[in-house]
This record gives C-alpha cells, sequence and structure tokens, in this order.
C-alpha cells in the first residue's frame, strides 16, 4: 500500500519538462537549472503553469550553453544546446540576442522577474 502512496505522491510532483518540478505545498511549478561551476541549482522561480516553468527553464539554458559554446560551434544555438531544450529552438529566437547582451545571473533575475516572457511567449 505505500508503495501505491509513493507512485502518487511522486507523480504529483514530477513534470514532463527537463528541469520543471511541482513544489509539494504550493502545488505551483518551479524550475531549476544545474550550474557545474557552483556546483548547485540555480532556482529559476515558480509559475503558474507546467509549460512557464519550462520555458524559463529552456531560455537560461539556452544562455547557459550559448555561454559555454562560443568557440566551440555552439554560439548560434547549436546541435547540442538544441537537444536540451523542452520547446523548439525557434520559439526562442527573439529573446536570444536579448539574452546574449545579458549575463546567465542577469538572464536568471530576469526570468525570475518575468521580464522576457514577451519574447518567448
Amino acid at each position: 500500500m505505500t508503495s501505491c502512496f509513493i507512485c502518487i505522491y511522486r507523480g504529483d510532483t514530477s513534470s514532463t519538462h527537463k528541469g520543471v518540478t511541482r513544489h509539494r505545498r504550493s502545488g505551483r511549478w518551479e524550475a531549476h537549472l544545474w550550474s557545474r561551476t557552483r556546483g548547485k541549482q540555480l532556482y529559476l522561480g515558480g509559475f503558474d503553469t507546467e509549460a512557464e516553468a519550462a520555458r524559463a527553464f529552456d531560455v537560461c539554458s539556452l544562455k547557459k550553453w550559448r555561454d559555454e559554446g562560443k568557440g566551440r560551434g555552439l554560439g548560434d544555438g547549436g546541435v547540442l544546446a538544441h537537444q536540451g531544450l523542452n520547446f523548439e529552438f525557434g520559439d526562442y529566437s527573439a529573446v536570444a540576442p536579448v539574452i546574449d547582451a545579458m549575463s546567465l545571473e542577469d538572464v536568471v533575475t530576469a526570468v525570475r522577474q518575468g521580464k522576457l516572457r514577451e519574447h518567448y511567449a
């Protein structure tokens, strides 16, 4: 009986999107991104829908990959970056030039505050 409870419990917090989970108490969707340089997760914010959280993850991931990929052929959102996104790369063509001019920390802050939604919503 406990195994059924665990399955239901885990199902309530899991997501079909990478980097997205449902908060146990509030029920809101959260996005997180792993930072190897810091050795911990970056909290990207809480969102009303699973898709909003997935898009937040994608934007921050895209920024991280574009920064890391400079000089390795990924600066324009190469194939490896596309494989890790929840949605199509083309959905973010308007936000790419905006995030290129920002640091990862600034992108995370803007995503948390909802300032970049107009570029990819």
